[in-house]
């Protein structure tokens, strides 16, 4: 994954468990430097929290780059449906 996709998804990941935190809601944050596993794992215990509030798209623990941002801009949207605004994904 390049560098500068992987810091986008990273600073999204984090803004958004940045976001859940202020309202309630514990998800994990990740480090500055993240690996597509690292994403991955991240992604999957998200769709365990969130999964008994919002129905989240699965993303199976083998997932390589398209699948993770594929996850990552159903989630951006449906976020941006409730008037939420994190940083873009590439």
């Amino acid at each position: 994954m390049p560098t500068d996709t992987l810091t986008a998804i990273t600073s999204w990941a984090n803004a958004l468990g940045g976001l859940a935190g202020q309202r309630g809601f514990s998800l994990p944050l990740l480090g500055e430097t993240t690996s597509l596993g690292d994403l991955v794992a991240w992604a999957r215990s998200v769709n365990g929290a969130a999964g008994a509030y919002v129905s989240l798209p699965s993303l199976p623990a083998d997932a390589d780059e398209a699948a993770l941002l594929s996850w990552a801009r159903s989630v951006d949207g449906a976020i941006r449906g409730f008037g939420i605004s994190l940083p873009p994904l590439p």
